[in-house]
């Protein structure tokens, strides 16, 4: 076997410096299949195989493509991650149209598809290999350094309803993560790489490949980037440290895989008041085992069980002055989750029918607060260890091809809750092709149920909070021409018994006055957004990939409605309808790669444009005024740049630069619109 050594170059931009790093890879190997998927491959693949890519999320089977599926659906391949130089999930979502992205104060980045909005990732099914990938505390999955993407094969993004195929908690949208396997890597294939970049980030990963065995593991560290203001918009330096260290396996022909992954990432909370510091460390592992089985000549049987342990530690140190302790506090918020997912597929008299049923439960299995919740003796334990709750669902989808042209679909889903009532989820859907047109009529609803978080915290719990509600109109029109595809969707979104927090100073119960002075979740009124998307893949040139984006809200409408007169807040709350705020009512995206020869020397970029954010009229009043500037919430072009040289069949450098326009870019206080805007931070760079 041949001896492989990759290197790679990084590079990343802070907010107001341009800094380049070079690094170095040592690896030994025996393809050019590893850590990076082979050029000549991606070559060869047509520009039918390349627009029209076939889909699994949308309908739970095989053999709908992207044009065909009753879903909006966006996929990103292996060639894609490698050729636009991706190196997170955000980086992923971010050229999705439709999808803003938001730096949140928690240390995490939180996805609005379509203006759903939320603090943490809980509105999105986040899916690997089929698991649901989520802390069951706060419902949250994380989108940055935790989960690195040189072992994805491939990613499928719904924007929309998807809960009559995957029940609670595919509400605004689903993301379906699909890891390598050996099958796709290659048998007898080693590969490893190193990588260095700024903010003294260090990475190294490897790869191996072997019959019907995948393994991978990977190493990150960090210093980090922290804002120069912070929420209160003083001046405090936090330390910023980082490390992580995945690892994933799989064992198994096609038909019956085992799969293993663990994560362990420590990582700062980088946007705190002054004189705190938080650091919180995630520990994600699962485990599953996927068997498929051929039923007859039209028959498929899918059978999928998993157990997930999500282990969540939070500490916080709080300063008199700087390098003075005043006290330290810790939080334990581990949680468990096991599930089953059995689906038979079956195609006879142009119909395909796929039936199926899911079973769930997540544990809060050890959790530790400060305080036990009051005045809960009928139902104790609440937010501490041993909570734990049920899903059952049925659900029948049937996909009628009316003739070689139009395809009808329906489903519907029915969930057997154990803490919540029980939920009944349709859609509808009609997607037809005539030459290079097609076009898609859909018609959705979603639920969500609360996290442990919202209706069962240690001091704000509401235990009648009930699920969110979500139903969808999509229309879609789009066309296939000589050298790419282009599509246009319009949606409407209505959204009721929206999960809304307040700040709440205090509840008045019979048993007395609950005292809060903390966030508090009700089920408000409704709201509604439509918007239009457009989605352009252009490949005009053997050498050239264009992949444009844009979308516009244009309107967005929020009524939280009457409030329980028990519940007191010092805080102004507008009940009546108002604008929905926070959002921008246009974003763009375009990547561009080009291979400058046959050697596969490639230059690219990535540019995200956002318009101006609405704020309320308190946006920044409980900042200093020296610190006001309300410019944070303006436009901006984010532009990052890359490039791949190839020295040696199995020999490249890479480089990437964030930011490279130097400008500081603001996510709005949207959970306190009275604190400082969230710095977005540059991500260090890293390559596949």
């Amino acid at each position: 076997m041949r001896p492989t050594v990759r290197a790679r170059v990084s590079g990343s931009a802070h907010p107001r410096t341009l800094t380049l790093v070079l690094l170095a890879t040592l690896l030994v190997g025996s393809s050019r299949r590893g850590l990076a998927q082979s050029e000549e491959e991606l070559k060869d693949m047509s520009l039918g195989e390349l627009l029209d890519l076939e889909v699994t999320a949308a309908t739970k089977t095989k053999g709908f493509s992207t044009r065909k599926a009753p879903s909006v659906i966006r996929v990103f391949t292996r060639r894609d991650l490698d050729q636009f130089a991706f190196q997170t999930i955000r980086d992923v979502l971010a050229n999705v149209p439709g999808i803003q992205v938001q730096e949140y104060r928690g240390a995490h980045q939180s996805p609005w598809i379509r203006g759903v909005k939320s603090r943490y990732n809980n509105k999105i099914l986040w899916l690997i290999d089929g698991v649901p990938l989520r802390d069951s505390y706060y419902g949250h999955s994380s989108i940055d350094e935790i989960l690195p993407l040189d072992m994805v094969e491939r990613i499928e993004i719904i924007s929309g309803p998807g809960s009559v195929l995957y029940g609670a908690n595919a509400f605004a949208g689903v993301v379906s993560i699909v890891t390598r396997k050996a099958q796709d890597v290659g048998k007898g294939e080693r590969a490893a790489r190193a990588s260095f970049g700024s903010y003294d980030t260090a990475e190294a990963a490897g790869e191996f490949a072997r019959k019907n065995v995948y393994a991978y593991a990977n190493y990150y560290s960090s210093s980090g980037f922290s804002p120069e203001l912070n929420a209160d918009g003083k001046t405090w330096p936090h330390a910023v440290d980082s490390d992580r260290t995945y690892a994933l396996i799989k064992v198994g022909p096609e038909n019956l895989q085992g799969t293993f992954s663990f994560a362990d990432y420590s990582y700062p909370e980088r946007y705190r008041k002054s004189g705190r510091d938080r650091f919180l460390e995630r520990r994600p592992a699962y485990g599953s085992l996927h068997y498929r089985k051929d039923v007859g000549p039209r028959g498929n049987l899918s059978l999928l069980g998993y157990y997930e342990s999500y282990d969540l530690r939070k500490e916080e140190t709080r300063f008199g002055d700087p390098g003075v302790v005043k006290s330290v506090t810790t939080e334990t918020l581990d949680s468990s989750l096991f599930g089953a997912d059995l689906d038979f597929s079956y195609e006879a008299g142009g119909h395909l029918l796929v039936t199926g049923t899911s079973f769930q439960i997540d544990k809060g299995s050890d959790i530790h607060l400060n305080n036990v919740l009051p005045n809960q003796s009928e139902r104790p334990g609440l937010a501490v260890s041993g909570v734990a709750r049920h899903d059952v669902g049925l659900f029948v989808q049937d996909i009628w091809s009316l003739n070689s042209s139009i395809d009808l679909s329906g489903g519907i889903r029915y969930d057997y809750l154990s803490d919540f009532e029980n939920q009944f989820s349709y859609r509808v859907g009609l997607t037809g092709r005539k030459g290079d047109v097609y076009g898609k009529l859909l018609y959705g609803t979603a639920f969500r149920v609360p996290s442990y978080r919202e209706y069962l915290d240690v001091i704000s719990f509401n235990v009648s909070l009930q699920p969110e509600h979500l139903t969808t109109f999509e229309a879609q029109i789009g066309t296939r021409f000589s050298k790419g595809d282009v599509n246009l969707t319009v949606y409407n979104n209505r959204y009721d018994d929206l999960i809304k927090e307040l700040f709440v100073d205090v509840i008045r119960e019979p048993e007395g006055t609950r005292v809060l002075g903390d966030e508090y979740s009700i089920n408000a009124d409704t709201s509604t957004i439509t918007g239009v998307e457009i989605q352009t893949t252009l490949f005009p040139t053997e050498r050239l990939s264009l992949n444009l984006g844009a979308a516009t809200i244009l309107d967005a409408k929020e009524t939280i409605g009457p409030i329980d007169p028990s519940i007191v807040t010092s805080r102004e709350t507008i009940t009546e309808q108002t604008d929905s705020l926070f959002l921008s009512d246009f974003t763009a995206n375009a990547l561009l790669s080009y291979r400058f020869s046959d050697r596969n020397h490639r230059i690219g970029l990535n540019a995200v444009y956002f318009s101006d954010r609405s704020v309320p009229g308190d946006y920044q009043s409980s900042v200093p005024n020296e610190s006001r500037n309300p410019a944070n919430a303006e436009g901006f072009v984010s532009l990052d740049a890359f490039s791949t040289v190839h020295f040696l069949e199995n020999l490249s450098l890479n480089f990437k630069f964030r930011n490279v326009l130097d400008r500081r870019i603001y996510s709005p206080p949207f959970d306190d619109a009275t604190q400082y805007d969230v710095e977005c931070r540059a991500a260090p760079s890293r390559q596949r």
